[in-house]
């Protein structure tokens, strides 16, 4: 009998240290909500003189291109869309804001140099900055061609002080999109630092379709 009950103390320690190998291995691993889906990334930037600060800088990417590409580096398989307007904006960002102002009052969206097809894709994300705390002109025009109806949309936004000003909403509201998720938001000085990086994977691990 005492062989028996060592043999099951035993037996009892070893599944044990098994299953403690087992949950151990399981939360190590995160499932990619996203694998197995098209994803595509789809965003308006405006390049040239960027408020900050600091003072307003001249770079060679704007801040929503910066995230857009980092999103696109942590999404297997993803495909990247820039959205691109027949008649560029002002460099300058005082003349570029006086003339989205001027544009957002008129109600007047730009004619864009095409529309990109995603119609086989499932979750769409869309990059926008904020523009007079709505979302940019151009990504109105593309999402108010209905090419995302029906479809999964994921925001992410860049501002200055403005936050996510309801933009999600409003995406929802002109695209005829099945569901808009929670956005991703991150300020335009801080694209470029290490924060936003782990940000966006914080960000993207916490989807629910």
């Amino acid at each position: 009998m005492k062989g028996f009950f060592k043999k099951l103390i035993s037996f009892c320690i070893a599944s044990l240290f098994v299953l403690g190998i087992a949950v151990s291995k399981n939360e190590g691993e995160k499932t990619n909500i996203l694998e197995g889906k098209k994803v595509a990334i789809i965003y308006f930037s405006h390049n040239g003189e960027t408020y900050n600060p600091d003072g307003n800088i001249v770079q060679e990417k704007g801040n929503t291109e910066v995230i857009a590409e980092k999103i696109s580096k942590e999404i297997k398989d993803s495909k990247i869309f820039k959205l691109k307007v027949k008649n560029d904006y002002p460099k300058d960002y005082d003349e570029m804001t006086s003339y989205v102002k001027d544009q957002q009052t008129k109600g007047k969206l730009p004619v864009l140099q095409d529309s990109p097809d995603i119609a086989g894709y499932d979750v769409i994300f869309v990059g926008t900055p904020v523009w007079w705390g709505k979302m940019s002109l151009p990504v109105e025009a593309f999402l108010k061609s209905k090419a995302c109806k029906g479809k999964i949309i994921v925001p992410f936004i860049t501002h200055e002080g403005s936050g996510e000003s309801g933009i999600g909403d409003s995406m929802k509201e002109v695209s005829g999109c099945k569901k808009v998720l929670k956005s991703l938001v991150i300020k335009g000085s801080e694209v470029n630092k290490e924060s936003s990086d782990e940000s966006i994977k914080s960000f993207l691990s916490d989807i629910k379709l």
